[in-house]
């Protein structure tokens, strides 16, 4: 078999495969992202529940 074929046989395989793993990047790279920005919400809520305990703390601190 002469290289040329055979090089094109790589490049014909190589073109069937580009589109699912492109897809499975693309899919990846959105479930990292999501999954970040929940994270990072999530810790800012619970920043936000931990100032609030702190400030009933010294609320009640102050009263008694």
């Amino acid at each position: 078999m002469p290289p040329e074929e055979s090089s094109l046989k790589i490049l014909e395989k190589f073109d069937s495969v580009k589109f699912p793993a492109a897809l499975l990047l693309g899919s990846l790279a959105g479930t990292v992202f999501f999954l970040k920005r929940r994270l990072v919400k999530y810790y800012e809520m619970n920043e936000n529940l931990e100032d609030f305990e702190n400030l009933e703390e010294s609320d009640t601190s102050k009263n008694n």
